[in-house]
Order: structure tokens, then C-alpha cells, then sequence
């Protein structure tokens, strides 16, 4: 080895980028679930009525449709769906959160309907980091990690 560099420790710069991209999912996260919490509390309560299915690849999504606090009549497609449609038979009321405001911005008032997309987003960054950090602890022996980091 030449003097003037230093030897890394194993997986520094696979860390180091995976670092970065969990900072940025956290952080993505953490955005989409206060504007979610936002959301939840503006949002006024409502039951619906499944109407039917619509099917979207190899998903069925349920159309919805319920009555708002003004008497008006609303009709949305969920944004989940299950793949298949006897989990949630058709005429099945559920419970939804909509906006006074605009009673088209709709949601089903299930903890997976309003909190998956920030759970995943964080999972998607930190799961990948999480995993090279454990390699890095099974792969490398705990007395040549040490010997590299004196070495930097």
C-alpha cells in the first residue's frame, strides 16, 4: 500500500451513498405523513357504499359513493385495491375522510389506505442501508474492522 493513502473501511462508500439515500426517503416520509396528519384533521367523517369494482391490472379497486354534510352526492375510485373482490363484497359500507372544501379529495378511513405510502417510502431508503449495515457486521470480523478504522 503507498503511504499517502488511507485504506477504507469495507462497504465505507456503499454506506455512505445508501446513507445519503435513506436521509432523503426519511425525509420524503416524514413529508408525506404530517401532510397526511394534515389531512386526517381537516378531513370530515362519511360512510360509503361499495358500488362496485374497477379493475386495474391485476387489482380491483372499489368505486365508492357517499353523501357529504352539504347533500351532495360524491362517487371515487379508492386508491388501493385488493386482488380480488370477496375480501369486500360489493354493497359493504366503509368508512371515509374527505375535505369539506372539496368533497373529490376522498379516503378511506383504514390505517393502510392513509398511512402505506409514508411507511413504504421510509422502508424503500432505509431497508437497503439497514441491510449493507448488517452484512458489514456479519461479513466483516470485529478485529479487521477495528484494524481499518485506526488505520483511517
Amino acid at each position: 500500500m503507498s503511504k499517502g493513502k488511507k485504506k477504507r473501511p469495507p462497504f465505507f462508500w456503499t454506506i455512505v451513498v445508501l446513507s445519503i439515500f435513506a436521509l432523503f426517503s426519511i425525509a420524503t416520509a416524514l413529508f408525506f405523513y404530517f401532510t397526511q396528519q394534515q389531512f386526517v384533521g381537516k378531513a370530515l367523517k362519511a360512510k360509503g357504499r361499495i358500488i362496485h369494482y374497477e379493475k386495474q391490472r391485476k387489482v380491483y379497486r372499489p368505486v365508492l359513493t357517499f353523501v357529504t354534510q352539504q347533500k351532495d352526492t360524491v362517487t371515487f375510485t379508492a386508491s388501493l385495491g385488493k386482488p380480488d373482490t370477496t375480501s369486500i363484497p360489493k354493497g359493504k359500507e366503509l368508512d371515509l375522510l374527505y375535505l369539506p372544501d372539496n368533497p373529490k379529495i376522498v379516503k378511506v378511513n383504514d390505517f393502510w389506505q392513509l398511512w402505506f405510502q409514508p411507511f413504504v417510502i421510509a422502508g424503500f431508503g432505509t431497508g437497503p442501508l439497514l441491510f449493507i449495515l448488517f452484512l458489514r457486521w456479519i461479513l466483516v470480523p470485529k478485529n479487521q474492522a477495528r484494524n481499518t478504522e485506526q488505520e483511517v
